[in-house]
């Protein structure tokens, strides 16, 4: 009923909730299954034991690159995640419900903290770790050829999704027992 606090309630549930989210499904939807599958394969090839015999550390050559590129590009897709949330919720309200542009701005910069952006940045580096241990850690296991990988990859993604909504259930309730004030809409 008051499109002029939009800005607020877009700035705030897309730093704490919505673009971190989506990222992180997106994330683990696409870079998982691809990490899930390839390692799986090598595994099914027999050619993670190869290497293991030519004395190649598989966790330092195959999980620990695929690990830290999630945790990079997750919270990279978090920010640009965020930045379309806002934009695109600024022209759809001021083009529907016809608020200033500046009413939208002045409730979206009265709304938004430093501490929301950072905890989501936190978030999504740690919601890409938990995508990369698992999806990672499911691969490496994969047995039963070409339908085991499948099996595995099916698994490496709703086992990381149900981890995702654990984790982010229990980091927002601590972000907001720690930080009261973050509940209230300014």
């Amino acid at each position: 009923g008051t499109p002029d606090r939009t800005g607020g309630i877009t700035v705030t549930g897309s730093t704490r909730e919505l673009a971190g989210w989506l990222t992180a499904m997106i994330v683990g939807g696409v870079g998982g299954t691809a990490i899930a599958a390839d390692l799986g394969a090598r595994k099914t090839r027999e050619e993670l034991d190869a290497m293991s015999v030519l004395g190649v550390d598989i966790v330092v050559t195959l999980v620990a690159p695929r690990m830290l590129a999630l945790v990079v590009v997750t919270p990279l897709l978090y920010l640009i995640a965020i930045v379309v949330a806002v934009v695109s919720s600024m022209l759809a309200t001021t083009l529907l419900y016809e608020p200033t542009p500046a009413a939208f701005t002045a409730t979206m910069a009265a709304n938004f903290t430093t501490v929301d952006l950072i905890a989501g940045v936190v978030k999504a580096v740690l919601f890409g770790l938990i995508i990369g241990a698992v999806c990672c850690f499911k691969g490496i296991s994969a047995s039963g050829g070409p339908e085991g990988v499948g099996r595995a990859v099916n698994q490496a993604v709703v086992i990381a999704f149900c981890l995702l909504w654990i984790f982010n259930y229990a980091f927002t309730s601590v972000l907001l027992a720690n930080f009261p004030e973050l509940i209230e809409l300014k």
